[in-house]
């Protein structure tokens, strides 16, 4: 879904790879991406294999092709700095963040309670399971009513809704210096 909101969303004609968890798949479309002249890579992608992807990119191919992240980097940068030994290979990149001091503290739960980091989305499950516990309402009209009017700090920062019961996201865009997160 976030790939097709991308492609609609942007002006110019984008070519999209789909992702394999296997190694020689992911090598494979590596050297697609290096062969082709383009003027950027958007990886919306899971960890494990967005890091083979950036490392053959990167070190195989020696592209330069500029690397640009979707905000789900944030749970996986740990599995990112694991695979990749060095994140500096990530300066540069561009990437979409949600500024969050929860997010660590969520990480950190999860994957001591769960004994694996939280995959793409998982801080989103656990938000809407805490919304709608924290609203229910055994008349399910009022418990809509309580979930359209509820703000409350969530595994990724504040949560608001706008009138159609959307997140209101909180999002800045940085660049990966010194192999760290933009704050």
């Amino acid at each position: 879904m976030a790939a097709e909101g991308f492609k609609r969303g942007y002006d110019n004609p984008v070519k999209e790879f789909k992702i394999d968890s296997d190694p020689v798949s992911i090598r494979n479309t590596a050297l697609k991406i290096s062969n082709e002249n383009f003027d950027a890579v958007v990886m919306i992608v899971q960890p494990t294999q967005g890091s083979i992807l950036v490392k053959e990119i990167r070190n195989k191919f020696e592209s330069d092709v500029q690397l640009v992240f979707d905000a789900n980097i944030q749970t996986g940068y740990e599995t990112y700095r694991e695979l990749l030994g060095d994140t500096n290979i990530l300066n540069g990149s561009i990437i979409f963040t949600t500024p969050s001091e929860y997010l660590n503290d969520f990480t950190t739960a999860f994957t001591e309670r769960f004994e694996a980091e939280p995959t793409v989305g998982s801080e989103t499950g656990y938000n809407a399971f805490k919304m709608i516990a924290r609203n229910y309402d055994p008349n399910n009209g009022d418990w809509i009513d309580n979930m359209s009017e509820d703000s409350f700090e969530g595994a990724d920062g504040v949560i608001n809704l706008d009138e159609n019961g959307v997140r209101i996201p909180r999002l800045s865009i940085g660049v990966i210096e010194n192999g760290e997160l933009p704050l």
